[in-house]
């Protein structure tokens, strides 16, 4: 056999290995769908647990994910469809398993799992920040009580706002796992986080389209850069002018914005969808709650590590970490703080969205094996 034939015939038997392999570990994962009622008896919450198929493991440790902001069911699509990747949870998911790790992922309430996930609007007008925070403690309290999950070695996920979420809890001692590990991670309000995106890192925005450093940004300026960020268009940002004069002139007019959906938000219903999913209850949160995420989690006593991106553009870590690091001194065991270059808020490539990227995905999954390998060998 020639040189070239063989090295071909070697590559193909390499990746059917690999195939096989794959196909191994997919199958040697066992899927048990839930139903849990939530506490105010609206609806049930609809979730998974997978777990590894090893007959001679009694328990596992598992890993609980509470997502972010978005129409989440537990796959948490956060990014184009067309990437594992993109599938956070999910892909997360699958790399703990093979490590032995079980999860637990669960659907927002009102929101179903199918490839388009359908909004229940009856279900969502429901939806508090309290009850989310209820939501999630349901599925906490299920799958610590599960026969094949050592409550020992929990370990909670949080995703950008469900770090908010989790912090509450974790501050109430209503949950109290081994560890809490961050994604795109809170450190300040979510007050004090919201403002601030809506104000300075928007203008901060547009003022990267000065291209000529000129110290004035005109509305063509502005289209020639295509959307500021995924779902933010130059049009939204025009000025009624033609040109922001100064920066100043802008940071004015977008405080006047704020100020006035402010005002509009604290008048409306609690329960009156504001925009098709989340209700004015839920919008309040992000005007009136002034806890500071970092300051919470001081009351808590496990491991904390924090992964964001360098170029998150909702929780960027030059404003986020030193929340934590000022309060260091307060905390039973110092958070670690893991900042990714060049990843965003997904700790994929784009500043917002997935996919995401293997190697952070991976630098995540480690953390969570050292945080249950310590409590593993702290047990015995």
């Amino acid at each position: 056999m020639e040189k070239r034939k063989l090295y071909n015939y070697i590559f193909v038997i390499l990746v059917s290995i690999a195939v096989l392999a794959t196909h191994k570990a997919i199958a040697s994962i066992q899927i048990q769908e839930f139903k849990i009622p939530t506490k105010d008896k609206v609806t049930v919450l609809t979730g998974q647990l997978d777990q590894p198929d090893n007959s001679d493991k009694e328990k596992y440790p598992a890993v609980i994910m509470m997502p972010g902001t978005g129409r989440f069911n537990r796959d948490a699509l956060f990014g184009p469809k067309t990437s594992e990747k993109s599938f956070l949870f999910k892909y997360l998911g699958q790399l703990l398993n093979e490590r032995g790790i079980a999860t637990v992922r669960y659907d927002y309430r009102g929101i179903s799992f199918t490839e388009k996930p359908v909004i229940d609007s009856n279900i969502r007008q429901t939806v508090t920040p309290e009850n989310q925070r209820e939501d999630f403690l349901q599925v906490y309290n299920w799958a610590k009580s599960h026969p094949k999950i050592d409550e020992k070695n929990l370990i909670v996920l949080g995703l950008s706002e469900g770090s908010f979420h989790v912090s509450v809890l974790a501050s109430e001692a209503r949950i109290n796992p081994k560890g809490i590990v961050f994604i795109g991670g809170i450190g300040e309000s979510p007050a004090s986080g919201f403002r601030y995106r809506l104000i300075d890192r928007n203008a901060n925005l547009v003022w990267d389209r000065d291209y000529n450093q000129d110290g004035i940004v005109t509305n063509s300026e502005l289209d020639k850069g295509g959307n500021l960020l995924v779902g933010y268009s130059p049009q939204m940002f025009y000025s009624p002018n033609g040109k922001w004069s100064s920066k100043e002139e802008l940071l004015d007019y977008l405080t006047q914005g704020y100020e006035l959906l402010k005002s509009n938000t604290l008048k409306q219903p609690e329960k009156q969808l504001a925009d098709g999913w989340n209700t004015n209850s839920w919008w309040r949160m992000w005007f009136t709650d002034k806890r500071i995420v970092a300051e919470l989690l001081t009351k808590y006593k496990g491991r904390i590590v924090i992964h964001n991106g360098s170029i998150d553009s909702q929780t960027n870590p030059l404003r986020e970490f030193p929340e934590y690091e000022s309060r260091k001194h307060l905390y039973a065991i110092p958070p670690k703080l893991v900042k990714h270059e060049n990843l965003g808020h997904a700790l994929g490539v784009d500043p917002t969205l997935g996919p995401m990227d293997e190697e952070a995905a991976t630098a995540v999954v480690d953390d969570i094996e050292k945080i249950i390998q310590e409590t593993t060998q702290s047990s015995r």
